[in-house]
């Protein structure tokens, strides 16, 4: 602080009024940050250019406080197709217990810029699509990585795939155990708790385990608490784990903020739907998981999804035209459809039904449905530190079974209180 007084002093010398160049807290957020609000804003819709535009609102509560308040963020492509920027537009106070569409919709569109079609993306409850049905320049759709984390949800918590749940609760016992005792600090690296708001995490919190199991079961044994081992099948724990993998991927992915990633949802539908389909390999719990995850993509991804993805993954570049003509007729009249919705204008009589020129011109290109996509750039998980079993989980039941109770027994000589669930 003196050193800083001092500098003050120097460059302004000994007649200089603190007063005159800091500006006080009550003319900050009075005059100051007003100004600069409006100032932002307007370069905001300068950018917009009056042009369509997509948006993500949701409402949510500040813990602290407890008050409710609903935000709108734009995203906005340039004209040149090069920058994808987004921007706060408001956050304004909501009252939460009012959940009726009507109340949502007017909300919205006083805290939103105009524009002649907007694009909204909400979460996946069912009053936003009620919400945005109400409005003439808004169409809505849901977040993909939500519902992602939606169907991770269901199958750890399914009563329907009871074992993996009780596992996963097991696993979830261990880990609130280890950070309430303070034992993280002897482990390599820490054991990872779940995001509330993000289930698909719960496979980052599996992975931090499994990575970490030989240096846990030193840890307990040393402090007489095993039982927080011994609950948990960690053979299972690693199929839970593999079975997740897809889920959290797509989470990742489709949660960016910087790139656009509409196109990339009809591909993640059809590679959820591939790695939950049922392999007679599958043990007996995993196959109830499964179900219950083919279930829960059915109702809460392939039911959302619609027009606009279609017509994003149609136009992805790396997506080929369709080889049949009644597909290619379709995948055009649905890109034609979506550009009047956007523009506003009608181009029936001026469009040539047998221009397809929307469509890439690739001649050798697949199906939609058998594009192979690269991995997405990730950070390193820990899950995929997992090595490989050396012998077969499915096929040999009974090895698989007596190496897990020699696990889970092997500190208490082989003497064991859990029953082995394969």
């Amino acid at each position: 602080m003196f050193r800083t007084a001092a500098r003050f002093g120097a460059r302004y010398g000994e007649n200089f009024d603190l007063a005159q160049h800091i500006v006080d807290r009550t003319n900050l957020t009075r005059n100051y940050l007003p100004k600069r609000h409006e100032e932002v804003r307007a370069d905001i819709l300068k950018s917009l250019n009056g042009d369509a535009f997509c948006t993500t609102t949701d409402l949510w509560k500040e813990k602290y406080t407890g008050k409710s308040y609903m935000s709108v963020t734009v995203h906005h492509i340039d004209a040149d197709w090069n920058n994808l920027s987004s921007f706060i537009w408001s956050t304004t106070e909501y009252n939460l217990e009012d959940h009726r569409a009507p109340s949502i919709s007017k909300c919205y569109l006083e805290n939103v810029p105009d524009a002649p079609f907007r694009l909204v993306t909400t979460d996946n409850t069912n009053t936003m699509p009620a919400a945005f049905r109400l409005l003439d320049s808004d169409d809505q759709i849901g977040c993909i990585s939500h519902i992602s984390s939606l169907v991770a949800k269901a199958c750890v918590t399914s009563d329907k795939a009871a074992e993996v749940k009780l596992n996963v609760e097991a696993a979830k016992k261990l880990v609130e155990h280890v950070k309430r005792t303070d034992l993280q600090s002897k482990l390599t690296t820490t054991l990872k708790q779940t995001i509330a708001t993000r289930f698909y995490t719960y496979r980052e919190m599996i992975g931090s385990i499994i990575n970490r199991w030989e240096e846990l079961e030193n840890i307990l044994d040393a402090r007489n608490e095993l039982k927080y081992l011994e609950d948990i099948n960690k053979i299972l724990l690693i199929q839970t784990s593999r079975v997740l993998k897809p889920l959290h991927d797509c989470g990742l992915e489709l949660e960016k903020d910087k790139e656009p990633t509409l196109h990339r949802a009809r591909y993640w539908e059809a590679k959820l739907q591939a790695a939950f389909s049922a392999h007679e390999q599958d043990m007996t719990a995993i196959r109830k998981m499964k179900e219950v995850g083919r279930k829960a993509l059915l109702t809460k991804l392939s039911s959302r999804l619609n027009v606009y993805h279609d017509v994003a993954s149609a136009l992805d570049p790396r997506v080929g035209e369709p080889t049949d003509e009644d597909s290619r007729r379709k995948i055009c009249e649905k890109i034609e459809n979506v550009h009047d919705r956007i523009t506003g204008v009608d181009g029936d009589e001026t469009r040539d039904d047998n221009d397809h020129s929307l469509l890439s011109d690739g001649e050798d290109s697949e199906e939609v449905s058998e594009i192979k996509s690269p991995t997405p750039k990730r950070k390193k998980n820990p899950c995929d530190e997992i090595e490989e079993p050396e012998f077969a989980f499915y096929k040999e039941k009974q090895k698989l079974a007596a190496l897990h109770q020699r696990e889970v027994s092997r500190k208490r000589g082989g003497q064991s209180t859990l029953g082995v669930r394969v």
